[in-house]
């Protein structure tokens, strides 16, 4: 990477644990470089007993900003000057830009998975009908980025089906007219209560590798609408993502999110607006970055 070295250098952070094996500042920088943005992104290890410190510490040195991954999203947003409402109601928030003194945050994952939807529904999206399994953050900032595309009705389906409630009423507070119908990840619910809808986004932990040996209920994919589109926060090829290509249907990948969310933190952080042709190269920025982390993984487990 070239990186300026001069007085204007814009300063920004990746922090959060275990960094180690990362590779989010390679992005960044990458991207940064696609947007002809003169900054550097820097990975520096917090944990939330030092999260005081590093706010300090980003006072004093007047940086630009910073990105934040576990756990810190939610741990941050006391510090905040500024949040978004709905990032302050789902508790996550993944990015902070710095202006004159005040701390501005946001959550971008739910606008990474809304833009690659956009791109792959097009105008079609606002009547989509939308199954979300998984009621964790991340999930609550998907649903409310669909809302605000037009979109009504919802099923969110999650093991502790609490959880998924708590996302319901959210939504429901935010957004009078939508319907959300929630209830536990089982084969029966899903079949039963999501026929014919057009959109299904896996964001539970069960598509990462640790725990791809327990018991997944993809069935309901098969009864989906004819041309519909399932996507996956995690990647590459999950098995959620598999049986729903199996079924005929368009697939979405983390990396298509991740990569879709790196065009919304350029506009957040530096207001430069990356033109969607550029999404291949972002994806292949992404795809270099999955490699280098494997490889970095393999050197620091011998």
């Amino acid at each position: 990477m070239s990186v300026k070295h001069d007085v204007d250098t814009k300063l920004l952070f990746q922090i959060g644990t275990h960094l180690e094996e990362g590779t989010a500042t390679f992005v960044h920088n990458k991207v940064y470089e696609l947007g002809n943005v003169n900054a550097v992104c820097a990975a520096q290890n917090v944990d939330e007993e030092g999260l005081p410190g590093f706010i300090k510490a980003a006072k004093t040195l007047g940086i630009a900003g910073f990105d934040l991954t576990t756990p810190l999203k939610t741990a941050i947003i006391p510090y905040l000057d500024e949040c978004d409402e709905v990032s302050r109601t789902f508790q996550c928030v993944n990015g902070v830009k710095i202006r004159d003194g005040k701390f501005i945050g946001i959550g971008l994952d739910g606008i990474g998975m809304k833009i690659a939807l956009e791109l792959k529904c097009g105008e079609k999206l606002a009547g989509c009908k939308v199954v979300i399994l998984g009621a964790g953050a991340v999930a609550g900032l998907i649903a409310a980025a669909l809302c605000e595309c037009g979109i009504r009705e919802f099923v969110i389906a999650n093991r502790t089906v609490a959880k998924a409630e708590g996302i319901a009423q959210k939504l429901k507070d935010r957004y009078e007219d939508v319907k959300v119908l929630t209830g536990p990840l089982t084969d029966e619910f899903l079949v039963g209560n999501t026929a014919g809808f057009h959109i299904a986004v896996q964001c539970t932990t069960l598509s990462m590798e640790m725990n791809r040996g327990e018991y997944m209920p993809w069935e309901f994919v098969e009864n989906l609408a004819p041309g519909a589109v399932a996507a996956d926060v995690s990647y590459p090829l999950t098995p959620f993502l598999r049986r729903a290509r199996d079924a005929g249907l368009e697939i979405i990948d983390g990396k298509s999110m991740l990569a879709c969310q790196q065009i919304a933190m350029m506009k957040f952080h530096f207001d430069c607006d990356l033109p969607a042709a550029l999404l291949p190269e972002i994806e292949e920025i992404v795809d270099v970055a999955v490699a280098m982390r494997e490889a970095r993984k393999r050197r620091l487990s011998v």
